[in-house]
């Protein structure tokens, strides 16, 4: 056997440097995780941690639709669902049982909700409208502008209050159309409140009054139909009985006892809080849904069932307080 010279030894020594920085490199490799690139200002979607004990609704059997696009929900007299599918309004029993649609809407409704007249209102992008349950038709209301984005609404005994995203206001109309007030957000504490969210949801509370998200501030704001504000709550946070992530809360619905039904997003969180504030409990805890399900609408019913609308799952979800039938 040759013996080694110096520059063969020279080789070994530079091929045994690089298996060990292979070795040690690979390994760096595996336990290291780029930093986020995340910028300033977005909001990382983190999991929220749900008690068993918190979670107070078990899920009843659900609303399979007959649709490739939804967008509201509505619960009438005798508790019929109505649902929004893009140009029709798809109509079912509490039970799930099809009752009928109305089909070939001149406009595809952003949102709806019914008064004590027994008339759905619907919101139709730029004006609002009624839709007369016996013959079909819908009647327009005046325009209220380019900018008008009408997605949520909700109705009084003497007042229909419509929640524009597209100017950050709040319309107050009797039952006949004619415009009472506009309701803006000045006024309210130095925030995100003017960040860019089609969810703007307004609902009703017992006394005629109504609750609006202020998703951009992380809060529930009280309003007088003039316009006066009685009240907010909320704030920023990952603990349940805060808002989480970006532009929450989503939606709200007021249950009859006076009780708000509250769904976040990213990640979908559906709870129930007190008008004061106060976490009551939590219907359904983010694993009850599909990773970003954005749930498109909710609502209750006389029973106290909570409804959410599932795009992804394309259901009308439906929950029952555990105990309850």
């Amino acid at each position: 056997m040759k013996p080694k010279g110096p520059r063969d030894s020279r080789a070994d020594i530079l091929i045994l440097v690089l298996l060990v920085a292979l070795l040690f490199g690979g390994a760096a490799l595996v336990h290291w995780r780029p930093r986020s690139s995340t910028s300033e200002g977005e909001h990382i979607v983190r999991p929220r941690r749900v008690a068993p004990e918190q979670v107070k609704y078990r899920e009843l059997p659900p609303i399979n639709l007959d649709a490739k696009r939804v967008r509201g929900l509505a619960v009438g007299p005798d508790d019929r669902i109505y649902v929004l599918a893009r140009f029709r309004v798809l109509v079912y029993e509490p039970n799930g049982d099809f009752v009928r649609e109305y089909g070939d809407l001149d406009r595809a409704p952003h949102c709806a909700a019914f008064g004590p007249d027994g008339r759905l209102y619907l919101g139709l992008g730029r004006c609002l409208g009624v839709l007369d349950l016996a013959t079909g038709k819908v009647t327009e209301w005046r325009d209220l502008g380019k900018r008008a984005l009408v997605g949520s609404i909700a109705v009084g005994e003497r007042t229909v209050m419509a929640g524009d995203s597209g100017t950050r206001a709040v319309w107050v109309f009797d039952l006949a159309g004619n415009e009472l007030a506009r309701i803006t957000n000045e006024g309210a504490p130095e925030g995100e409140g003017d960040a860019p969210s089609v969810h703007f949801d307004v609902t009703r509370a017992l006394d005629d009054t109504f609750w609006v998200t202020d998703g951009g501030r992380h809060a529930v704001v009280h309003y007088s139909t003039t316009g006066q504000m009685l009240g907010r709550f909320g704030k920023r946070g990952e603990a349940i009985e805060e808002f989480g992530g970006c532009c929450n809360p989503a939606h709200l619905a007021t249950f009859p006892d006076g009780r708000l039904l509250v769904v976040e997003k990213k990640p979908d969180l559906v709870k129930v809080l007190h008008p004061e504030g106060e976490l009551d409990c939590v219907v359904a805890p983010p694993k009850a849904f599909i990773l970003k399900t954005f749930l498109a609408d909710a609502a209750t019913d006389s029973k106290g069932r909570a409804l959410v609308l599932d795009p992804k799952q394309m259901q009308v979800r439906i929950f029952v307080a555990k105990g309850g039938g």
